[in-house]
């Protein structure tokens, strides 16, 4: 027997719906095309009319199952027909046009685990003040200041969590190479790539969706919120490492640098078309403060951590290598970053 679940994405949420195959139903499991397409009752999902009940499950992705040991369970991550281009087709479409280019990304996700119980980050408690039956944060874990939890022993929580979904993420075959708390408490941080293309976006959501489903395990909730919480806690984005083959190539001339700076002016040309695409509630968490840019203004550094694109101090002193865009929020589509990325860097900078 076979299992898999399909999974898809539906007004902003992870759907799923598990299929059981016969042996000799999938001849082989690791081409999309052999897997069957189904299709869900999109009346249910908010997504259709009477006259038009179902949309269909096209697989776009697969990988093990890491919840389920069995050697033949999978997750088969689709793209449904409820547009006719998808995000994810118009970004191949930018990718198959620029092969040439070999565009590698890594996406560095953060969010927030919260408790389905208490409705704050993980591991907080709640103080409920004697004959008052307003419920607030503890003092002792108040925002106060940055430092209190990053990369912090001791101070931080949910941390199996964190492990557990590498952990599954490794068994399942996605390419996660990185965790580490980040600067609010309960928030943390996971690195998808290096991926070439579109396969980052895949990896990505698939991440997710093995996210959300281990906090479910757990009596928890992640928020992909960009500003989560009005006083001082952290903002969660998913700053974005991209490189093309010559600004990795650059050589001990400098060369490589040439090309970053290429394609940093192409963004900086673009930033204003498309910054509202980089996820739903950006703009409050692109103020210019705790280490963000502003939103309606393209900034690039080296080295600092307060403008949109920043190039690293090592990368700029070897003169190759690759930039970081701290524009994407945690909530973005990440098929519509790397599109847009490539676009910015090959067609407002075409004389590679």
């Amino acid at each position: 027997m076979i299992i898999a679940d399909y999974i898809w994405i539906s007004k902003k949420h992870y759907r799923w719906k598990t299929r059981v195959f016969k042996d000799n139903e999938i001849q082989d499991v690791k081409k999309t095309d052999n897997w069957p397409i189904l299709n869900y009752n999109a009346i249910s999902t908010g997504e259709a009319s009477n006259e038009n009940t179902e949309l269909s499950l096209t697989p776009a992705f697969i990988c093990k199952d890491p919840f389920r040991k069995s050697a033949n369970s999978y997750i088969v991550f689709c793209e449904t027909n409820l547009i006719k281009e998808t995000t994810r087709k118009w970004c191949i479409n930018i990718i198959d046009e620029n092969k040439d280019m070999d565009p590698w990304f890594c996406m560095k996700q953060e969010y927030y685990i919260i408790s389905k119980i208490t409705k704050r980050p993980f591991g907080i408690p709640i103080m409920t003040e004697q004959n008052n039956s307003n419920e607030q944060i503890h003092p002792q874990y108040a925002a106060n200041g940055i430092g209190n939890y990053y990369c912090c022993m001791g101070n931080q929580y949910g941390r199996q969590i964190a492990e557990t979904h590498m952990q599954l993420c490794l068994d399942a075959k996605i390419n996660i190479k990185e965790i580490n708390a980040s600067l609010g408490p309960a928030q943390w941080r996971y690195k998808i790539g290096i991926c070439k293309g579109v396969a980052a976006g895949d990896h990505l959501h698939v991440s997710r969706y093995i996210l959300e489903r281990l906090a479910e395990m757990n009596n928890a909730v992640i928020c992909w919120h960009p500003k989560p919480f009005k006083d001082g806690w952290n903002r969660s984005a998913c700053h974005t490492n991209y490189s093309n083959r010559f600004m990795r190539n650059g050589g001990d001339n400098g060369i490589g640098s040439i090309y970053i700076e290429k394609c940093i002016r192409g963004m900086m040309l673009f930033h204003n078309e498309i910054i509202h695409t980089y996820g739903d509630y950006n703009k409050e968490r692109l103020t210019g403060h705790d280490e963000t840019s502003k939103y309606d203004t393209f900034t690039w550094s080296v080295g600092k951590r307060n403008t949109s694109v920043r190039v690293s101090n090592s990368v700029w002193e070897m003169g190759k290598g690759y930039l970081e865009d701290r524009r994407p929020a945690s909530n973005c589509d990440p098929y519509l970053v790397i599109g847009h990325t490539v676009y910015a860097d090959v067609y407002y900078m075409p004389n590679y």
